[in-house]
């Protein structure tokens, strides 16, 4: 069987190793035995369900791994980074994932009930597909607009679809249409605007309340 190793990303520290027919098998019997993952570098790895229920992983590194199916529930995950991830179908359920990074990570049919993210940092539409009033504490959450603006996201948005070619959501502070952010104290006239069914007026007036912004 091949020789696998699970290493810190900080100084590179031996955490754990053995003979396995995979990686993910390595990472999984780790779990099992509960081994502290702090800081592991899981940059890149195939993770596809992969089962790491009730893992130590705090401070870890999975950008640009595939957890598409894997189970992260009941699991530490505190300042670790998702940067790039697939996350489709992956569990979080009543894991503590305060002060995440998941900008650039993809959400599809995501289970994050239970689960605390404050503090948790995110950059894709898809994150709005989530289940956020399911989680336990979500408060200082922020979202990053394209521009690399941030915004307020301390509760579950609310999101509006099927009156523009883009969801309609609204932060803590601002609303944002696209690309574009509005002042929430603007709610009454894009409220009227989206009440026309005409989306070519609709462009305009968003042209139109983005140069009074």
């Amino acid at each position: 069987m091949p020789h696998f190793e699970l290493r810190k990303h900080t100084t590179n520290e031996l955490i754990y190793n053995g003979n396995y027919s995979s990686f993910t098998q390595c990472l999984e019997n780790a779990v099992k035995h509960n081994i502290d993952l702090s800081h592991i570098n899981l940059c890149g790895k195939n993770l596809t369900n992969a089962n790491l229920d009730n893992a130590t992983m705090p401070c870890a590194i999975f950008n640009n791994s595939n957890l598409t199916g894997a189970n992260l529930s009941e699991a530490n995950l505190r300042d670790a980074s998702f940067k790039n991830c697939p996350l489709f179908n992956t569990c979080f359920a009543y894991s503590s994932m305060e002060n995440c990074d998941f900008t650039g990570a993809e959400f599809g049919a995501t289970h994050i009930s239970g689960a605390v993210i404050t503090g948790s940092t995110f950059s894709t539409l898809s994150c709005f597909e989530l289940e956020l009033p399911l989680t336990q504490n979500m408060t200082g959450c922020l979202y990053i607009m394209p521009d690399g603006s941030s915004h307020l996201m301390s509760a579950p948005p609310i999101v509006v679809k099927g009156v523009l070619n883009t969801p309609v959501v609204m932060l803590d502070r601002v609303i944002k249409i696209g690309e574009k952010t509005f002042p929430k104290l603007l709610l009454p006239k894009i409220l009227h605007m989206l009440s026309l069914h005409d989306h070519r007026a609709n462009d305009t007036n968003l042209k139109y309340l983005g140069e009074i912004h």
